[in-house]
């Protein structure tokens, strides 16, 4: 959304999902290997930034905003390779974000 030929309003809003695993590799003691251990996190988030956008000249800006991600679900898994725990965990994350953007157009 544009108010003239320099500045404009870049929102955005979104859905997320993340899904990450940590895995620690075996290790031998004598003759016995011990299992894997591993941590897994996953979960939605909503995701909304409110970005100014300065565009020095044509089909270029600089973008710079606030963002913020709020958790809807998330879990833990820990995993010592003979019990896994399922634990709630939920990240709220927030902070400001700047981007350079090439567009096409007028």
């Amino acid at each position: 959304m544009a108010f003239d030929e320099t500045f404009s309003f870049w929102p955005r809003v979104g859905v997320s999902y993340y899904n990450r695993k940590v895995t620690t590799p075996e290790q031998k003691q004598g003759t016995t290997t011990t299992p894997e251990p591993s941590t897994k996190w996953s979960g939605f988030d909503i995701t909304a930034e409110a970005n100014l956008g300065i565009s020095p000249f044509s089909n270029f800006a600089f973008l710079v905003g606030p963002f913020l991600e709020f958790p809807l679900s998330g879990t833990r898994t820990d995993d010592n390779g003979t019990k896994s725990t399922d634990t709630d965990s939920k990240l709220t994350s927030f902070g400001l974000s700047a981007s350079v953007v090439g567009y096409f157009g007028e």
